[in-house]
């Protein structure tokens, strides 16, 4: 019941928070989505050059260029992420926004190396333990062939341990979720301090997840759920602010009852 009301109460607030502010975070959203698509984009043309039978030219020069000029975007495009996280983190405080906002970060050599370096440093934490449930998963699914491929004759066998391995693998991907959400907050925490205090952000959003592990927990997978089902029924312009919003009216009401830090 208690975590109803609180659901209840973060809604409430999201469409409060949102009222004339909503059309600056959708515009936003767009260009935030239009960089990401540049990125994978550039990302697909190397992968897809490199593929080139026959062409040398193509496979040699073309694809690590277009790789090369794809980092270097992504890398510079990181500080449109932790603009549009700004935005967000102000709206759902309450105060005021406007879409230039969104490209804060670049106001100065400081700030666009400090949101370059935190965004770095959180997609290097995510994807170690992510990697490696990958491959555990990889691993074990190639031993369930090998296995069941050599229990031919005994399908009762091959069919139990078939289920065994996929019980396995959904709780090793389980096990680096659980492990990735200590990094939950760190976004949130880091764009207060114009992501100066990178390295206290992930300690504080260590001890928030550690200190609220249930309720955190279930807001990721809620929010997880409610994204997954956004990008289904609702435009991703619509669902990321309001989702956004949700998520961070909701680590502000964690953040302000641990005392953690002071606004």
């Amino acid at each position: 019941m208690i975590l109803i009301e609180s659901a209840n109460k973060i809604i409430k607030e999201t469409k409060y928070r949102l009222k004339g502010k909503f059309a600056i975070l959708a515009c936003s959203c767009i260009i935030m989505l239009t960089f990401l698509i540049l990125c994978v984009l550039l990302f697909s043309c190397s992968a897809f050059l490199m593929d080139s039978q026959g062409n040398d030219i193509l496979r040699n020069v073309f694809s690590p260029l277009f790789a090369v000029i794809a980092i270097f975007v992504s890398i510079v495009s990181l500080p449109v992420f932790a603009g549009f996280k700004r935005l967000i983190v102000r709206c759902s405080e309450g105060k005021k926004i406007t879409a230039f906002d969104l490209f804060y970060f670049y106001s100065n050599t400081s700030l666009f190396t400090n949101s370059v370096l935190l965004y770095l440093e959180l997609l290097v934490r995510i994807l170690i333990p992510f990697s490696i449930a990958l491959i555990i998963v990889y691993s074990v699914n190639l031993v369930t062939r090998l296995v069941t491929t050599a229990s031919l004759e005994n399908p009762n066998f091959a069919y139990t341990f078939s289920i065994l391995s996929y019980v396995f693998d959904f709780l090793v991907i389980l096990i680096a979720f659980i492990y990735i959400s200590k990094h939950l907050f760190v976004t949130h925490i880091a764009v207060k301090s114009n992501c100066k205090c990178r390295k206290e952000s992930f300690k504080a959003s260590k001890l928030l997840v550690k200190k609220y592990r249930t309720q955190v927990l279930m807001l990721f997978f809620r929010v997880s759920y409610l994204l997954l089902a956004s990008i289904l029924l609702f435009p991703l312009i619509y669902s990321i602010p309001v989702i956004s919003t949700a998520f961070s009216t909701s680590c502000k009401w964690l953040i302000q009852s641990s005392y953690i830090y002071e606004d």
